[in-house]
């Protein structure tokens, strides 16, 4: 039990806050060579604070806001001597007792490959189709708690090429979308579309075996609001001082500093200010522990507008009994600000935080219980929202090597 309170402690320390939503699938490296499918599904109940019924408040909490759900998924991996490649899906079928049913679909794919000993480039998607727009688990910026059909796409590259035995230089492209239901008006008014389109480049260099330091600058469109006749236009661009130390293999840190600048294309204006980041990795023999804080211009999904945001996280990974049993912890808080400069933006809170306490039947099936709970409060008369899942689950895989 020590371990457990260690880990406790440290979360406290980091105010307990998260950054999304645990995966629907647990991720697992696979190392085998050829190709390996993994599938796999789980099956349970959880209780829901965020159902809304007409009936008998006692009833209601004891009968109709439990939910039963399924969630089928498989992914399919290839190791070979220059590529690493992955496809995965998660669905998750929901029957609430007083309603109808809700689905979940999720998808993902990454490819990665080494063309030559000096260059590598990358690949990857990320796909959600969700009930209700806090489920989009997206990590930066902030979602609002709306019950509308939402979609999110996340895709992009990049590449790293190695200068000289100490310098590696590196670039990236990633876009954004998330659409939600137009026809829907939430807490906070009527829902908007958006998207982004974010090139960077940079650079690191070795100085030691332990110490790397570097550069990037990034430029990123962001489009908002994209209904016909009318959207805003967004111009970021930022730069940065990046560093990377390794006390050992097990654990780092490393963090970045610089400004930023946003410009309104729409009104002309623009506003410069300082952004930065860190995080904390400590991998002991059977423990994992982290942790980050970043500072920046993000957009606000749902709500059309961009805001300057403040975002604490941590998490850990613990098994307990011999392994026999495990706890799972995430969290996260993010703040976001106006931007008066240019009028945009307003004063919100976002806590997350999920907790999972598991136990092994047997090599391929665990047995799960959870709590989950988001909190989301707003200033200038804007609403809030603050909603609790708590459930059990039993969870089960087995990859299987194609010839």
């Amino acid at each position: 039990m020590s371990r457990l309170w260690m880990v406790l402690g440290v979360l406290a320390s980091l105010a307990g806050h998260a950054e999304a939503q645990s995966s629907p699938w647990q991720t697992e490296e696979r190392t085998t060579a050829g190709w390996v499918f993994t599938p796999g599904t789980s099956l349970g109940g959880f209780w829901d604070s965020g159902v809304q019924t007409d009936s008998n408040p006692v009833v209601e909490a004891l009968v109709q806001k439990w939910v039963g759900v399924a969630n089928p998924r498989a992914e399919l991996d290839f190791n070979g001597r220059r590529t690493h490649f992955n496809v995965g899906y998660s669905g998750s079928f929901e029957k609430y007792f007083s309603e109808g049913l809700n689905w979940e679909h999720r998808g993902r794919l990454s490819v990665r490959r080494t063309l030559a000993p000096r260059l590598s480039v990358s690949g990857d998607a990320t796909y959600a189709a969700v009930p209700t727009t806090d489920r989009l688990l997206i990590t930066e910026g902030v979602v609002p708690y709306v019950n509308a059909n939402s979609q999110w796409l996340h895709a992009g590259g990049g590449f790293s090429f190695r200068g000289g035995p100490r310098t590696m230089i590196h670039g990236d492209y990633r876009f954004e979308q998330v659409s939600v239901d137009q026809t829907l008006t939430g807490p906070f008014g009527v829902l908007r579309d958006g998207y982004s389109h974010a090139p960077s480049l940079g650079f690191t260099q070795d100085f030691t075996s332990r110490l790397a330091i570097g550069a990037q600058a990034g430029y990123r469109r962001e489009v908002v609001g994209v209904v016909e006749g009318f959207n805003e236009l967004y111009d970021i661009r930022a730069i940065n001082a990046t560093f990377t130390y390794r006390w050992s293999q097990a654990m780092s840190i490393s963090g970045s500093g610089g400004a930023s600048q946003v410009e309104s294309l729409d009104i002309g204006e623009q506003t410069t200010s300082p952004t930065f980041s860190g995080s904390f990795t400590r991998r002991m023999r059977t423990v994992t522990l982290g942790a980050r804080y970043s500072r920046a211009f993000e957009q606000v999904f749902g709500f059309g507008t961009l805001a300057a945001t403040d975002t604490f996280s941590g998490d850990a990974f613990v098994p307990l009994a011999d392994r026999l049993y495990y706890l799972e912890i995430a969290g996260a808080l993010n703040r976001t600000a106006p931007i008066p400069e240019l009028g945009i933006g307003f004063d919100m809170s976002t806590f997350w935080t999920n907790i999972a306490v598991g136990r092994q039947l047997a090599p391929r099936l665990r047995a799960e219980a959870f709590v989950s709970l988001a909190i989301q409060g707003a200033a200038n008369g804007l609403d809030g929202s603050n909603r609790t899942r708590l459930g059990i689950q039993i969870v089960t895989s087995k990859p299987l090597r194609i010839q």
